[in-house]
């Protein structure tokens, strides 16, 4: 499994728990950070690994409905720039450099909420 699309995704989408697993997430865990990399003595961050997903949104009915959450796996993102509380960067996804920033989701795993550090990949709808 490269990667996984929901097709009008819940608030929590749902995944069972091999999926789960597969992706990376620790159900042991109520909350699955991500990993931040820093280097120097004043902790300057160079790299961040989480969960990468994308949305997909209509915007047809006056808000924005998500329409498709597609989850990569997985990711680092290298040359981070801080943003006030968020990381941005970029990342590769099928071989072209997409921007992205980090934030969180929660799943829902087999009935057990779970928030998890995610990397939001911004790809043109």
């Amino acid at each position: 499994m490269k990667y996984k699309i929901i097709n009008n995704p819940e608030v929590a989408p749902k995944l069972n728990l091999k999926e789960a697993e597969y992706f990376g997430i620790d159900v042991s865990e109520k909350v699955n950070s991500g990993v931040l990399n820093t280097k120097g003595p004043w902790n300057i961050p160079i790299s961040y690994k989480a969960l990468a997903v994308s949305k997909k949104y209509n915007r047809t009915e006056g808000y924005l409905k998500i329409e498709q959450l597609t989850i990569y796996g997985q990711r680092t993102i290298r040359e981070l720039k801080t943003s006030g509380h968020k990381q941005e960067g970029s990342l590769s996804i099928d071989g072209k450099k997409q921007r992205c920033f980090t934030s969180s989701q929660l799943f829902d795993v087999e009935g057990v909420l779970i928030d998890v550090a995610i990397i939001h990949v911004t790809i043109e709808n």
